[in-house]
């Protein structure tokens, strides 16, 4: 179970991402810089090609660095998600549990060899499987594809895909769970969420009322922003006390 204090927990583990990545991050800013001055003619030493070869044959494309950067993004994004559940669902609740990189505890899913961003039960067992997808930029629109029935994105270059559909991602996960371990006694909630300032273009076929919020639906997955994820949760809670006290 993750630790009472959530707060400080996050800002641990948020550190301690930053740090990982830093390294890396200026290693192959230095990289860069060694080759534009390179390329101009500032830098024209043997030592320093030699050395730009070295920084390449760590880094073997520098477009390394904006990976580096979405990984170290989505990492932040999930603490900072899973903090958000602790605290509104599980700081002063006893019997939940919660499965995240708080307390490094996330379900790893080895045939797609990833983890599984948050997963939520209720003392109940009712339970949640979260994917945390992050983007970069600031004017980023998660939408629906009809014509390749997939999920894509449109930033201010365009409109982009991601190498595995984080629907289809997610379905995946929940199945190997489902088949695999015994954390889960019936399929849970499946939600992808993008933390802000990611807009969900909700509209058509898509477009499903939860509680008071216009979420997009993709077969049984929520696809929706950072700001309706607590709604959600709690609006599936309440749907499943509403049957059990009816039946």
């Amino acid at each position: 179970m993750p630790k009472k204090n959530a707060s400080p927990h996050y800002d641990v583990e948020r550190d301690r991402i930053i740090a990982k990545h830093e390294s890396y991050i200026r290693y192959a800013l230095a990289a860069g810089g060694l080759l534009s001055s390179v390329l101009s003619g500032g830098v024209g030493t043997a030592f320093a090609y030699f050395f730009l070869v070295i920084l390449y044959g760590e880094l073997s494309k520098l477009d390394q660095i904006a990976k580096v950067e979405r990984k170290a993004r989505e990492e932040i994004g999930e603490a900072a998600l899973a903090s958000l559940l602790f605290e509104k669902f599980v700081a002063d609740n006893t019997g939940w549990k919660l499965y995240s990189r708080l307390d490094d505890n996330r379900i790893y899913i080895p045939t797609l060899k990833n983890y599984l961003s948050i997963l939520l039960i209720s003392p109940t067992g009712q339970s949640f499987a979260i994917s945390v997808k992050c983007l970069r930029g600031d004017k980023v629109t998660v939408f629906w594809d009809e014509k390749r029935s997939a999920l894509r994105y449109r930033n201010r270059n365009g409109k982009h895909k991601w190498g595995q559909d984080p629907v289809i991602e997610l379905e995946q996960q929940v199945e190997y769970m489902m088949k695999k371990t015994e954390l889960l006694n019936a399929s849970p909630v499946k939600i992808v969420t993008f933390p802000q300032p990611i807009k969900v273009k909700t509209e058509g076929n898509l477009a499903a009322l939860v509680s008071n919020s216009t979420v997009m639906q993709v077969r049984d997955s929520y696809v929706v922003e950072e700001i309706v994820l607590e709604n959600v949760v709690k609006s599936k809670l309440r749907r499943r006390k509403l049957r059990r006290t009816t039946s």
